[in-house]
């Protein structure tokens, strides 16, 4: 079974009517549903390798409210986060998937504009 259907019959289960599981890559269908519907929140999971230049582009663009990052890899982690401008780090968790090996998962929740300390200055 993909991914995206076992994630749409969960949401059909939960009643969940805001959300969208879509197989694939983000470069193959993130220009379309940003054109046709526009996208509060979008959730990546890139290969050890990060995200492409085209893929950094394509959310810098579509100017969602929040972004979740989810990464294999601290270094490239670091590099595409940098490459997102315009969106600062709102809540980080490293997550130890592997005990008793170097690996780690990081989810970062990215927040458009500046933070609210900046804000109050």
């Amino acid at each position: 079974i993909m991914p995206s259907l076992v994630g749409s019959e969960m949401c059909i289960r939960d009643r969940i009517n805001q959300c969208q599981f879509l197989a694939g890559n983000v470069e193959e269908h993130a220009p379309r549903v940003i054109l046709e519907e526009g996208v509060h929140t979008f959730i990546v999971d890139p290969p050890r390798k990060g995200c492409s230049d085209k893929v950094i582009k394509t959310l810098l663009e579509s100017l969602p409210e929040q972004i979740i990052y989810v990464s294999c890899n601290p270094a490239t982690l670091a590099r595409d986060l940098e490459k997102l401008e315009g969106y600062y780090i709102k809540d980080l968790r490293v997550i130890d998937m592997f005990p008793q090996t170097h690996h780690i998962e990081t989810a970062v929740l990215l927040q458009k504009n500046e933070p609210p300390e900046a804000k109050e200055r």
